[in-house]
């Protein structure tokens, strides 16, 4: 497998792409036992919580969902994950979402401003996201905050950010899935830590009910506003084999050319 990082540049700044190792590597995060503190469980919700040491962050929780879905392909639920122009129509707390850059077809650069109630000031990220969809029916999405300099921060915002963010998508017996998400991040600002992390396990699992209701509609959704085929949406790509030794399904970035460095526009 290859070792050597892959990077591109955008706006003179370099980014180190994730790969097929960095997906492994979440994936076993979010699949894991050991560490964490079980504060919800139900027929088709657990909701569990880990405590992590890092500059500036070691009294913010990781919290982690597992979410049953019966009645939700895999598919339905990654593309109403993906597909910001549906988000527009559900997402009531998002005031703005837009792509800054994309790197390559596995990660992007993008900025998302949300509503927090009174008297809270509102929050914005800029992040670097990165996908992938496997040969054995799972899909990954997952984030974290980088700088940008065509995303520099907002006065009428608070600019948050994402330590650890991300969906694991695995199929269901029954033909639905099983949602495996994580999120560690920091709102920043002046709200005390204790208060996030109440706040986050329990808001979190109403907003995996609100996903689920979403993500039964998109088919829906999807056949009102597109005329391409689902394989031909533009966050859509081939399928890896957890077991490759690539770094991209593609296999199309010369990682010995330039230390492994490609253009992100």
């Amino acid at each position: 497998m290859p070792e050597k990082d892959v990077y591109a540049v955008s706006a003179g700044a370099k980014y180190r792409l994730q790969v097929l190792r960095d997906f492994r590597k979440f994936r076993e995060f979010a699949l894991s036992d050991n560490g964490w503190t079980r504060e919800l469980s139900s027929t088709h919700i657990v909701v569990d919580t880990q405590s992590q040491g890092c500059d500036g962050c070691n009294k913010l929780k990781v919290v982690r969902v597992r979410r049953e879905m019966p009645q939700v392909s895999c598919e339905d639920l990654y593309d109403t994950l993906h597909d910001s122009t549906y988000r527009k129509t559900w997402d009531d707390n998002m005031i703005e979402g837009y792509n800054i850059a994309v790197l390559n077809r596995h990660n992007d650069i993008g900025y998302y401003a949300v509503k927090l109630p009174w008297p809270m000031k509102n929050r914005d990220f800029c992040n670097m996201r990165s996908w992938m969809e496997f040969t054995n029916g799972e899909y990954i999405i997952f984030n974290h905050s980088v700088p940008h300099k065509d995303c520099p921060p907002n006065k009428s915002f608070v600019r948050a950010k994402s330590i650890l963010t991300g969906y694991l998508i695995r199929p269901l017996g029954s033909g639905g899935c099983v949602l495996n998400y994580i999120t560690h991040s920091d709102p920043c600002g002046s709200i005390p830590h204790s208060i996030i992390n109440m706040v986050v396990t329990r808001v979190v699992p109403s907003v995996m009910s609100q996903l689920q209701k979403c993500s039964l509609n998109y088919r829906v959704f999807f056949e009102k506003t597109y005329k391409v085929s689902r394989a031909e949406l533009p966050w859509r790509t081939p399928k890896m084999n957890w077991d490759s030794a690539n770094n991209f399904p593609e296999d199309d970035i010369d990682t010995e050319k330039g230390e492994g460095e490609v253009d992100g526009r």
